[in-house]
């Protein structure tokens, strides 16, 4: 007897062995494959579509206390979404959970009542595990590339799964949520290295049925004037006429070439001509009766979106057609621009403070307009003579307008309460940034182009003179932009006194973070040679 159990002993003991030797493995082996391919910090994360978001539940399932990992991976979802580094966000999970609970809806709701508009939002209710909600996305959803969205050790598994199935994929990467500390987090944590060995098993046992439900394929479609806008189910809802879509974008371009240079005069009444625009955007979303419940201000977002992309999938690669494109999307952005003042006014105290809001946007209007002509002078001079100067000086009109929109959009959040981080910013420091920035960037290429400019005048004369009245254009620009700078300062520092303390440091951090943007522009101008 002592024998028997002195050998069950051994058995149990190499078994155990054996057990944690595999966990082990199997675990750097995964952590070995996630190197570089997930990151916690949102800068290192290149732009896909659509953001892949693991499902969990609100509540722990037995405990029934607040699930962080839930409150975490949405926080990394938004987080994502806002910085422009996903545009959309495929909810994967279980649609009856063991608990009863639907992952993918309650995920869902939770974002858009944090401002996530409902329709950037797509619903998976068959990811009862990983590998379903991977194979769901590739397979289903037709996505080749997406950025995964969880803790840093699901992400790490989720990876190794996508890259071992043979699925059909590219440019796969994970953002990395924040890990929960609690005690309760640990057993999670603990299970993982379970996780990771069936995972293994998984994968050798895996076979590739070649059917799948239904075919929700995440695409915008601008051919044949049809838009297919993303969804969730077989009822596909398509805008069958974007040759209304394209009339309405071409009104709104002619609008803001004929009145961009003017529109500081009044803004008020420039506010009130895009207000009744957008009345004709959401007339358009409800013509096809889409979902009825968004916000007008949801309506218009959906609109300009699938509007940018149309723009963009229709754009052929010419110059001529490179230009049309970004000045169709620079003035896309501009709607946005006052679609987000509309917002911002209506979390105004009073009409004091939203009188400031206007005599802000006119001295913002003024510095922009000299801002954008200094981004096509000194474009031209630094890519002279050549063809794709056209495109990459519009291509940076989009670029500095959009500091503008990613300002106001961290406003309205930090006003409502939504923002938790304030970031560091400071407003003194960025306006030198970018004087010196724009000073290198004429001075500097003026006489880093010396020996050029003499072989010009020498090949073709007229050629010079054009260059030099161009140098002398961009000089008084560059004079004409540095007390602009200070006047829109000096009423950006009237408007943010107006707020309360907490809400001025954000305004601090905004006006910073978009000079600093524009500082960047005008970098990448020469980086591109």
């Amino acid at each position: 007897m002592k024998r028997i159990i002195k050998i069950g002993a051994w058995v149990i003991c190499v078994v155990a062995i054996v057990s944690v030797a595999l966990m082990l493995v199997c675990n750097q082996l995964v952590v070995n494959n996630a190197e570089g391919k997930v990151f916690s910090e949102i800068d290192s994360i290149k732009y896909n579509r659509v953001g892949l978001l693991l499902g969990t539940t609100p509540q722990a399932r037995i405990t029934k206390v607040k699930n962080y990992f839930f409150i975490y991976r949405l926080d990394a979802a938004e987080q994502l979404y806002r910085a422009g580094k996903i545009e959309q966000i495929l909810i994967s999970g279980d649609e009856n959970s063991l608990d009863g609970v639907n992952e993918p809806e309650c995920m869902r709701d939770s974002l858009v009542a944090r401002g996530v508009p409902a329709n950037a939002i797509i619903l998976d209710g068959k990811g009862y595990r990983t590998i379903n909600s991977i194979i769901s996305a590739n397979k289903v959803y037709g996505l080749k590339s997406f950025t995964i969205i969880s803790q840093k050790f699901h992400n790490e598994r989720a990876i190794f799964q996508v890259e071992h199935l043979g699925l059909d994929v590219e440019n796969i990467q994970a953002f990395n949520a924040r890990n929960p500390n609690s005690s309760r987090a640990l057993i999670t944590y603990a299970r993982e290295y379970l996780a990771r060995v069936k995972m293994f098993w998984d994968l050798l046992t895996y076979k590739d049925s070649g059917s799948y439900d239904g075919n929700r394929m995440v695409t915008t479609d601008c051919s044949n004037d049809s838009i297919n806008l993303d969804n969730n189910t077989n009822n596909n809802f398509i805008l069958t006429d974007s040759a209304g879509l394209m009339l309405l974008v071409n009104t709104l371009v002619s609008h803001v070439e004929n009145n961009g240079k003017d529109r500081s005069a009044n803004i008020i009444k420039e506010e009130k001509w895009m207000t009744s625009f957008r009345k004709k955007l959401c007339a358009y979303y409800d013509s096809f009766s889409l979902d009825t419940n968004l916000s007008d201000y949801a309506k218009v977002d959906t609109v300009l979106n699938i509007a940018e992309r149309c723009c963009e999938n229709s754009s052929d690669q010419t110059t001529a057609g490179m230009i049309k494109n970004n000045i169709s999307c620079s003035a896309i952005n501009v709607c946005r621009e006052y679609r987000l003042l509309s917002e911002f006014l209506g979390c105004c105290d009073n009409d004091k403070q939203k009188r400031l809001v206007y005599q802000e946007c006119e001295q913002y209007v003024k510095m922009y307009v000299v801002m954008e002509a200094l981004i096509t002078e000194i474009t031209f001079l630094n890519y002279w003579g050549g063809s794709i100067a056209g495109p990459l000086c519009t291509y940076y009109h989009r670029e500095v307008s959009g500091a503008r929109i990613a300002m106001y959009k961290t406003l309205i959040q930090s006003a409502k309460g939504k923002n938790s981080e304030r970031g560091v910013g400071n407003l003194k420091d960025a306006k030198q940034m970018l004087a010196d920035q724009l000073h290198k960037s004429i001075y500097g290429f003026l006489n880093e182009s010396r020996d050029w400019q003499k072989e010009l005048e020498e090949i073709d004369n007229n050629s010079f003179m054009h260059f030099k009245a161009m140098v002398k254009e961009t000089k008084d620009y560059y004079t004409k932009f540095k007390p602009l700078v200070e006047n829109w300062n000096t009423q950006w520092r009237k408007l943010e006194n107006s707020f309360d303390m907490n809400m001025r440091r954000y305004m601090d951090v905004v006006a910073s973070q978009m000079l600093l943007d524009w500082s960047k522009v005008v970098v990448s101008i020469k980086d591109e040679m």
